[in-house]
């Protein structure tokens, strides 16, 4: 049997049929509410003043409505199940019953946070630009901290210019590698020359030994690399570890998605934090670094950002 408007709205109203509504009946109002706007608007404006009363973030299943539902008072119980019960058999969703404008916002469930790629997993270009630029990194403060003596004041100053330093001659790293056919170690020394042509001229009164020349430079096994430099009338060979990962500004700009203003808070802060006496602290592979890196890193990045720099400092 059809029901009249009459009857829908007696189902609506506070004295309504007992619950729970059954299958039939519902199904009978939404054949009704198909036809009829009227209804249909006022069913509408009913649930949705229902609704506005439930301590409810984003929007709900089905089931998690009725269940709150069953805690609001018997009136407004009756309505949410006649609702319910329709939404049912329309197969519509919860949307539909909150006006365009004023609907809820969907709340977005945290997804798991892909493991970030493996430096070795990057393509060849991207391993040997990034192994350049953790090269010159390391040497730019081996010459601060493993040559000279600086005083506090010097020392602020060489780690500014420094820094200015490494951005420009990365770019010409870039470069290189980019025209194709570039060997990386050739570009690695070709890159470190570059850097100690620019100190040379800009030497401070308490940071002035310097190498004149880097002659060789070999890409090692096992993460590491060695460097022959003459220093006054002596040769002499570094060899290092690669930079980690977690401190590599260009595995840290793909990984994290970095626009160029936080790269550039990320690179200054590192610059003069866990950057100062690094070369000397790898090789005796202090275990503080990277505890105090995490410390200093974290608060510059997103949720998602953390997330991700805290399984790069520890992939296990």
């Amino acid at each position: 049997m059809d029901l009249r408007c009459d009857d829908v709205r007696n189902l609506l109203g506070p004295a309504g049929a007992a619950l729970p509504l059954s299958p039939e009946k519902a199904e009978q109002v939404a054949e009704h509410l198909d036809g009829c706007a009227e209804c249909d608007a006022r069913l509408s404006r009913g649930v949705a003043e229902v609704l506005e009363r439930l301590p409810v973030a984003g929007g709900p299943s089905l089931p998690a409505v009725r269940s709150l539902m069953r805690r609001q008072r018997s009136s407004l119980l009756r309505l949410a199940a006649v609702a319910a019960a329709v939404l049912a058999i329309l197969g519509t969703g919860w949307a539909l019953l909150r006006p365009g404008p004023a609907s809820s916002p969907i709340v977005a469930v945290d997804a798991p946070i892909p493991d970030p790629p493996k430096f070795a997993e990057l393509p060849e270009l991207d391993r040997n630009i990034l192994r350049s630029e953790g090269v010159l990194a390391l040497y730019l403060q081996f010459c601060l901290t493993c040559l000279n003596d600086p005083t506090e004041q010097d020392r602020q100053e060489y780690l500014t210019r420094a820094l200015l330093i490494f951005r420009e001659v990365r770019g010409r790293i870039r470069s290189q590698y980019e025209r194709g056919g570039a060997d990386p170690e050739t570009v690695t020394r070709d890159a470190l020359n570059d850097a100690l042509r620019v100190i040379a001229t800009t030497k401070l009164a308490s940071v002035t030994l310097f190498p004149s020349k880097v002659t060789a430079v070999k890409l090692l096994p096992g993460k590491q690399w060695s460097s022959e430099h003459r220093l006054g009338n002596q040769n002499y060979r570094l060899t290092l570890p690669m930079l980690p990962d977690y401190l590599n500004f260009g595995y840290l700009k793909t990984v994290l998605g970095a626009d160029p203003a936080l790269m550039a808070r990320l690179e200054e802060t590192l610059w003069s934090s866990s950057f100062v006496t690094l070369p000397k602290r790898l090789d005796e592979k202090d275990a503080s670094i990277a505890p105090k890196t995490l410390e200093i890193v974290l608060p510059l990045l997103s949720a998602k950002q953390q997330k991700l720099y805290r399984k790069i400092v520890d992939p296990k």
